[in-house]
């Protein structure tokens, strides 16, 4: 009787429910609804293609902080025919472009739709079959997480000062606590307007009406055009190989091409015995990251003036025109963006079909504004407030990734936490691929962050580690795992052996599904 409760134990601290013998599949998200449905999806027979679809309406619901859906996403699916599928699917600027834009002015044209749109196509149970899992889970509202009320608590100043979020997530002129539930009506009934109009409701149908007349009345710069020439992007991947194993990362807007760079300088340099292997991570990680000051927030501020694309990134002319100027501005960056504002979800179904997709709105809440009538969020464009220009497609620090061994789906993988979502998934891929250690501890072990002789990282580091740090001058800032100074926020899916298994970072309030 000991060993059952205990092992029921272990499965709740992480963030993992196991269940019977028979294959279904795995999923491994960002919040506890969006799992159950796409594992719901999953046990009903549905592929990985609905179960994510299912999924991402679940968690823009249930995490209206870090995702919406009218937000962006990068997607990376691997067949079980073998084939690799990118979708870039991230927000675009419109036509015209403001000089010190308003908030309104920072709304940028939605992505996410047009990527469930083509996921769709893909999938073997129609839209209206996959509402039939989602609606009755919206229905029973959301539980507030722990750490969800905690980023409910930081932002209390923003939910009070926007009515609609503050009806929703306050009570009693406080922020919903843990265990309190929340519902969005608006959103529910959006969902019946997308089971009769499609997804395209929101670029050709009557959502689409909704923003552009509110961007009348209100200054924005979205129109009719916008919203209708929008498409999807299509890549390949960047990879890496080690042995029967293969890392692919999502090209496009995304920083696929960092994380390969990453896993390629630790092949060269793992065979070193003279340094700790964790102070060589270190410093991969500051050299990738520094050689690149647009990953650090400040390509916004000049792409005017520079061609941002990733073979310009990479060559060494490209560096010795634009790395003087910006390497000048990098002295000026003293700390990480805390905001999370992001989510993933990673699943592998019964045929082997798997899905790496993360999504975001922006900062925290995005725009903090609904579409009207909708419960749908607006998104918030960084780069629409730095570096307007009309008809850009918007950079993102989003990596979902997909790790195949002898041709077959062995891991899906993928980060929330802004620029340390590339770093968390480095450290991840690291110690399961090179060290061999299992998934739970490879995500459960404590990670870090440096930048310019400082660093960050997590309660339980290795003391000689912190002592070859501190004799090299870093600056040291010890947390424990929160979702405040987190240190990316990591989901995973692993098949191997014929048996799925999945883990959802323990700094957030994620879960992970197998069977």
């Amino acid at each position: 009787m000991k060993k059952i409760i205990l092992s029921l134990f272990i499965i709740v601290l992480s963030g993992q429910r196991a269940l019977s013998s028979k294959k279904v599949g795995v999923v491994s998200a960002g919040n506890p609804m969006a799992t159950q449905i796409g594992f719901n999806i999953l046990k009903a027979g549905g592929n990985a293609y609905a179960a994510a679809i299912g999924s991402v309406i679940g968690i823009t619901y249930s995490d209206p902080m870090n995702t919406s859906l009218a937000g962006k996403s990068q997607i990376l699916i691997y067949t079980s025919k073998k084939q690799f599928i990118g979708i870039d699917a991230a927000s675009q600027t419109p036509k015209k472009s403001v000089k010190n834009p308003s908030e309104m002015q920072r709304i940028p044209i939605p992505g996410l739709p047009k990527a469930i749109e083509e996921v769709l196509k893909l999938s073997n149970f129609s839209l209206e079959q996959i509402l039939g899992f989602v609606l009755p889970e919206l229905e029973k509202g959301v539980k507030i997480g722990r750490n969800q009320a905690v980023l409910l608590g930081l932002k209390r100043d923003l939910i009070s000062r926007k009515p609609e979020l503050k009806k929703i997530f306050m009570k009693d002129g406080k922020t919903l606590k843990y265990g309190e539930t929340f519902k969005v009506p608006d959103f529910i009934k959006t969902l019946e307007i997308i089971k009769k109009e499609g997804f395209s409701t929101f670029y050709t149908g009557s959502i689409a009406s909704k923003i552009v007349e509110d961007h009348k009345l209100r200054g924005g710069l979205l129109t009719k055009s916008d919203l209708e020439n929008y498409k999807i992007n299509k890549y390949d991947t960047y990879q890496f190989d080690l042995g029967d194993v293969e890392v692919h990362a999502l090209k496009g807007n995304t920083w696929g091409h960092v994380l390969i760079q990453m896993l390629n300088m630790q092949k060269k340099s793992d065979s070193s015995k003279s340094i700790p292997k964790l102070i060589s991570l270190i410093k991969i990680e500051e050299r990738v990251m520094e050689d690149q000051p647009f990953q650090k927030g400040l390509r916004h501020k000049y792409l005017q003036e520079y061609d941002y694309n990733h073979e310009n990134l990479l060559s060494k002319a490209y560096y010795d025109k634009a790395l003087p100027k910006l390497k000048k501005e990098l002295k000026k960056v003293k700390m990480i963006k805390e905001d999370g504002d992001t989510s993933h979800i990673s699943i592998i179904d019964s045929e082997k079909n798997a899905v790496s997709w993360t999504l975001t709105l922006g900062p925290w809440f995005g725009l903090g504004e609904f579409i009207p009538g909708t419960g749908v969020l607006y998104p918030h464009s960084a780069f629409m407030q730095h570096s307007p220009r009309p008809n850009i497609r918007e950079h993102t620090n989003l990596v979902p990734t997909i790790v195949l061994k002898n041709k077959e789906p062995y891991l899906v993988i993928g980060s929330a936490g802004s620029e340390r979502i590339v770093v968390s998934i480095f450290q991840v891929l690291y110690k399961f691929l090179f060290e061999k250690k299992d998934l739970r501890t490879a995500i459960f072990e404590p990670r870090f962050f440096s930048f310019k002789k400082w660093i960050r990282i997590q309660k339980g580091f290795p003391q000689n580690i912190i002592n070859i740090l501190k004799n090299n001058n870093y600056q040291i800032e010890t947390v424990w795992r929160n979702p405040v100074k987190n240190l990316g926020f990591v989901y995973a899916a692993k098949y191997d052996n014929n048996t799925y298994f999945g883990v959802a970072d323990p700094t957030y309030d994620g879960l992970a599904i197998f069977e």
